[in-house]
């Protein structure tokens, strides 16, 4: 195969991998939006993440925009922890499974704040 005929192969791929990518980048953000701001609710306001409930200094919480392609749908605040979960995700895990995660990680805090 010529020089030119393997970058085309090469492109090709790229494309197809940056279209999964997107995708799988889409359904996540579709899949934790509404978690995420119902959550919100339930923090009544305290600087605190939304997630797990933990409440580090608000210098140290992260603003997590719950759709990055419409910034005015929602911010929320996340602690480091349950923000690099959503952000790794973003490249490698299984959309079901950050919901999982994060459905763990928040009956943890509904339950202590139950108590």
């Amino acid at each position: 195969m010529s020089e030119a005929g393997k970058k085309a192969v090469e492109t090709k791929k790229r494309k197809k991998t940056g279209k999964r990518v997107a995708e799988h980048r889409r359904k996540l953000m579709n899949e934790t939006k509404h978690l995420l701001l119902k959550w919100k609710e339930s923090t009544h306001g305290k600087e605190a993440c939304v997630v797990c409930g933990d409440s580090v200094p608000p210098t140290i919480l992260q603003r997590h925009h719950v759709n990055p392609f419409d910034k005015s749908e929602g911010k929320v605040m996340l602690c480091a922890s349950c923000h690099n979960i959503y952000n790794k995700a973003k490249e490698s895990t299984n959309v079901e499974d950050v919901v999982r995660d994060f459905n763990i990680r928040h009956r943890k805090f509904s339950t202590n704040l139950d108590s």
